[in-house]
């Protein structure tokens, strides 16, 4: 499979490239989104409760914060081919869209 900086014009299989390029990226936002909430989640709740935290989960919240800002750095390196591969993803959509609502557009204007 394709890199984020690997040249395309050569694959057999594009689309197929593009389709797991675009689901990384997607799983890859929403799980560092997810982690960024935990991590204020946790904190929050010690700073509310005052409760001081346990050295064992201050370490686990530095690894997660320290990944959380790898990810940022690596999104912000692939910035121009993420923007490329947003544009891929976007008439991906549409043409999945476009197949799915098809047969629903056809039963609507056979009734008509």
């Amino acid at each position: 499979l394709g890199r984020f900086g690997s040249d395309l014009s050569g694959h057999p299989a594009k689309r197929e490239v593009l389709v797991v390029r675009n689901t990384l990226v997607v799983s890859g936002i929403l799980l560092a989104t997810r982690l960024q909430q935990l991590v204020r989640s946790c904190l929050c709740a010690h700073l509310e409760l005052s409760i001081p935290l346990k050295k064992t989960n201050l370490q686990e919240l530095l690894s997660a914060i320290e990944l959380i800002v790898t990810l940022e750095e690596a999104f912000d390196a692939q910035a121009a081919y993420l923007g490329i591969d947003v544009m891929h993803g976007c008439r991906l959509v549409a043409s999945q869209l476009a197949e799915i609502l098809s047969p629903i557009r056809q039963r609507l204007e056979a009734k008509r």
